[in-house]
C-alpha cells in the first residue's frame, strides 16, 4: 500500500495539535481549580468560560479543518482553510506567561506555536481569499506578485513566535527579541494591508466571476467575514493611530467580545465549504 505523505503530514500535524490544545486545556482547568495558580489569560470567566475558549471553540475548528483536508489533501485551499482553523484556535488561548508553566522545553514549544498561528490569522485570510473559490485571474498571470506580501508577513509572524524561546534559555529568542523591538508597528501594518486585500479580493472575485455559486460563496464568506473581523479591524486602527500594541488601550470586556465574535468567521467558513459543498468535498 503506498503511503500518502498528505495524509501522513496531515496525522502528524493533528498530533501536535492535540498536544498543543490538551496541554493548554489543562493549564486553564487547573488554574481555575487552584486558587495558589494565577488565573488563565484567556479571558475566561470561570470554568465555564475556560471550557467554551480553550475547549469546545478549538474541537470545533479544529474538527472543521481537518475533516475538509482529509477529504481533499490534494486541494490547496483545503490546507489554507485548516491554517485558518490552527490560527483562529489558538487567538482565544492562553498567553506564554501560563504555558511557561510546561517547562522550558515544552513550554517554549507551545509557546511558539500559539504566537506564530495566533498573529498570522490575516497570513491565512488573503491566502485562502486568492484560491477561494477559484484562483484570482492576477495570480494566475503573476502568481510571484502575492509573495510581496505574503513573505513579509510570514517573516513577522515567525520572528514574534522565536521570541518565545527565551523560555528554553535559547540565546537565539533573545535575537528574535531585537528583531521583534526593532519592527515596531511593521507588522500591524501588514497585517491591516492584509485584510484590506482580503476584503478586496472578495469584492473583485464576486464582482467578476461568471459561476453564480462561486458569487454566492463569496458573498456569503464576505458578510460573514465582514460581521467577524470588524471589532478586531476597530482595535487595530485605535493601535495604528495611537502607536501602541493591539488590544493595548481596550479592557478585557472590549477584547474578549472581540475575540469571541471573530469565531463567526469560522462558523461561516464551515457554512460555504460543508452546505455549498466548496472545493468538491
Amino acid at each position: 500500500m503506498k503511503l500518502d505523505w498528505r495524509r501522513a503530514a496531515l496525522f502528524v500535524l493533528f498530533l501536535a495539535s492535540l498536544a498543543y490544545h490538551g496541554a493548554r486545556a489543562y493549564l486553564a482547568l487547573s488554574a481555575l481549580l487552584n486558587p495558589s495558580l494565577p488565573p488563565p489569560a484567556s479571558g475566561a470567566d470561570g470554568i465555564l468560560g475556560a471550557v467554551l475558549l480553550e475547549i469546545v471553540l478549538p474541537a470545533f475548528f479544529l474538527a472543521v479543518g481537518f475533516s475538509v483536508v482529509w477529504r481533499k489533501p490534494e486541494d490547496t485551499a483545503a490546507w489554507l482553510l485548516l491554517y485558518m482553523m490552527l490560527a483562529f484556535s489558538s487567538m482565544a488561548g492562553s498567553s506564554t506567561a501560563n504555558l511557561e508553566r510546561l517547562g522550558p522545553v515544552w513550554g517554549a514549544a507551545a509557546a511558539v506555536w500559539f504566537t506564530f498561528f495566533a498573529t498570522s490569522w490575516p497570513l491565512a485570510m488573503l491566502s485562502f481569499a486568492v484560491v477561494f473559490p477559484e484562483p484570482l485571474p492576477l495570480d494566475t498571470r503573476r502568481p510571484w506578485l502575492k509573495w510581496l506580501l505574503l513573505l513579509p508577513l510570514f517573516a513577522v509572524s515567525v520572528i514574534q513566535a522565536g521570541t518565545n524561546l527565551v523560555i528554553a534559555g535559547l540565546s537565539l529568542g533573545t535575537w528574535f527579541q531585537s528583531l521583534a523591538s526593532q519592527l515596531g508597528q511593521t507588522g500591524l501594518v501588514l497585517r491591516y494591508a492584509a485584510m484590506g486585500l482580503f476584503f478586496t479580493t472578495l469584492v473583485f472575485k464576486s464582482g467578476t466571476s461568471r459561476n453564480p455559486d462561486s458569487v454566492r460563496r463569496v458573498r456569503i464568506l464576505f458578510i460573514g467575514a465582514g460581521v467577524a473581523t470588524a471589532p478586531a479591524l476597530v482595535l487595530a486602527t485605535m493601535a495604528l493611530v495611537t502607536g501602541t500594541s493591539f488590544g493595548a488601550r481596550a479592557p478585557d470586556s472590549v477584547i474578549v467580545p472581540t475575540v469571541l465574535v471573530m469565531m463567526i468567521f469560522p462558523a461561516v467558513l464551515a457554512y460555504v465549504v460543508i452546505v455549498h459543498k466548496a472545493m468538491g468535498v
